[in-house]
């Protein structure tokens, strides 16, 4: 029998297809070592979607605080004579003004008190 040099360099007889322990091995650590860099990466995302979703929580709270702050104060401005008693940087501050401010927040002014 002739032992040819590729059954020397495997050490296998030939027609054998089965894995050595060895590469078992090593497939085994390679996949292990995949899965937990993979895993640290989703817990990482995990973290800081977490954040991000508690940073949007809380904008939206004080959005719904600031509108009803500035309905408040439109409310509470429309009592007064506005034509010419305040005035803001882009000119007086009127009914007609006030009443655009509220009607985009959906609410109502109270009648004019004239």
């Amino acid at each position: 029998m002739i032992i040819s040099r590729a059954e020397i360099a495997t050490s296998r007889p030939i027609g054998s297809r089965a894995f050595s322990l060895i590469e078992i091995l090593i497939a085994t650590a390679v996949l292990t070592i995949i899965l937990l860099l993979t895993s640290k990466i989703l817990g990482h995302a995990t973290a800081i979607s977490r954040t991000s979703n508690k940073r949007i929580d809380t904008d939206t709270d004080a959005r719904l605080v600031l509108d009803r702050i500035a309905v408040d104060i439109a409310k509470m401005l429309s009592g007064l004579i506005l034509t010419t008693s305040l005035s803001s940087p882009g000119g007086p501050i009127t009914r007609a003004t006030l009443q655009g401010i509220v009607r985009a927040k959906g609410t109502k002014l109270p009648p004019d008190k004239n």
